[in-house]
């Protein structure tokens, strides 16, 4: 009998969860830098863990491309 493939079920987090932890994102991100930010940090002000962050995001990297994309957006 062969193994079966387990199926990476992908839940979408809110479009209103994700802008708020974005925004979150972007005050730790222009109070301490980019480079002294950890997800760590984001998780904390957000009032989760870190790992929690990571259902809704790939990376601080991906939170910050989300970040400038936006504010390219509006302009």
């Amino acid at each position: 009998m062969e193994p079966t493939a387990k199926k990476k079920h992908q839940v979408t987090a809110s479009p209103e969860r994700r802008r708020e932890l974005l925004d979150t994102a972007a005050e730790v991100f222009a109070a301490q830098g980019y480079n002294a930010t950890t997800v760590r940090k984001i998780a904390d002000a957000a009032g989760m863990l870190a790992g929690s962050l990571y259902y809704h995001f790939d990376s601080k990297e991906s939170m910050l491309d989300e970040i400038l994309s936006a504010f390219l957006n509006e302009l």
